[in-house]
């Protein structure tokens, strides 16, 4: 990737998943309340992005990466998932539909 390129930080594989097979480049955290800042700092020259989950952990999770970003002189950008839909994965499933072999 090169400098300044959008990236999407998703809580789990499976909304990093989602987010890669719609075409946006993302990494995945381990969890909400699991943060690896060694790893994230790695992250500050891209143009950082994220669908927070729609529940408590998520908006926590979003709190304390926004947090930590700001602390690195990097912002990260909530984007808003439609109201009730829980994270990027159903969003994924809801908007594209499930693929049959």
């Amino acid at each position: 990737m090169k400098f300044g390129e959008d990236l999407f930080i998703s809580e789990g594989i499976t909304d990093c998943l989602a987010l890669l097979s719609s075409g946006k480049k993302a990494v995945a955290i381990p969890s909400a309340t699991i943060l690896p800042q060694f790893d994230l700092i790695k992250l500050r020259t891209y143009k950082l992005h994220i669908y927070p989950d729609q529940d408590n952990a998520g908006r926590l999770a979003y709190i304390n990466l926004r947090k930590f970003f700001i602390n690195h002189y990097t912002m990260l950008k909530a984007e808003q998932l439609p109201e009730g839909v829980k994270d990027y994965s159903e969003y994924y499933i809801t908007t594209y539909g499930r693929q049959e072999s």
